[in-house]
């Protein structure tokens, strides 16, 4: 059951649209951290392993409130397999603040799909951890919790 509420919280985080606060100024990085989440989410959404892994930095690590950490290959895996889907997902209430080389996303969003078959549900909040790699951003970090 605890695999399944995880599982369930990683779709959630990476399909959500991030775009509800993409109207106020932005700095540049703000914008491409943005286009970068919103091209995650194309790739999970299609499944598209290779897009995954693009998006991913080597050293990517999903930690989960349980304390499990789960890799950039255990990420693409899941995705790819579609061992998870998102059939609803936002509008999701993100801010990004830019440091520099190091950019930290954070919010929350409705989101509902299926875990191998079964149906999930809820309130995601989310923290998210990108760096710049020459002229792309890399997902670092990834924190969330499904709530009810």
């Amino acid at each position: 059951m605890l695999r399944r509420y995880f599982l369930a919280a990683i779709a959630a985080c990476a399909v959500a649209p991030f775009d509800r606060f993409a109207a106020r100024a932005q700095s540049p990085a703000q914008t491409a951290v943005r286009a970068a989440q919103a091209a995650f989410v194309a790739a999970v959404r299609a499944a598209d392993g290779s897009a995954i892994a693009a998006l991913l930095a080597d050293e990517f690590v999903y930690q989960h409130v349980t304390g499990n950490d789960y890799s950039k290959a255990d990420i693409v895996r899941i995705f790819s397999t579609r061992e998870i889907t998102v059939d609803q997902a936002g509008p999701i209430e993100a801010t990004i603040r830019d440091y520099g080389s190091v950019a930290l996303s954070f919010g929350s969003v409705r989101i509902a799909g299926t875990l191998g078959g079964t149906p999930y549900a809820g309130r995601l909040r989310f923290v998210d951890l990108w760096r710049r790699d020459a002229d792309r951003w890399l997902l670092v970090h990834r924190n969330s919790e499904l709530l009810s």
